[in-house]
């Protein structure tokens, strides 16, 4: 199971990528990982806030990253 840790070190390797391709402003982590109590069936929820408004396609290929 990953810790909150390894999922912020993924997202900060990603972090340029992410800005460049997908316009990201900022990424944020929240529900039972953000307060470190997931469990082996925890879902990670991940929001994201945009520098500009995407387009449908260009969410639907982020979902899928």
């Amino acid at each position: 199971m990953k810790t909150l840790t390894d999922i912020k070190k993924r997202l900060t390797s990603h972090k340029s990528m992410l800005q460049e391709k997908y316009k990201v402003f900022q990424i944020g982590i929240f529900g039972s990982y953000a307060k470190n109590e997931q469990t082996p069936n925890s879902d990670l929820y991940i929001l994201v806030d945009y520098a500009e408004t995407p387009d449908l396609l260009s969410l639907i290929e982020l979902e899928n990253y």
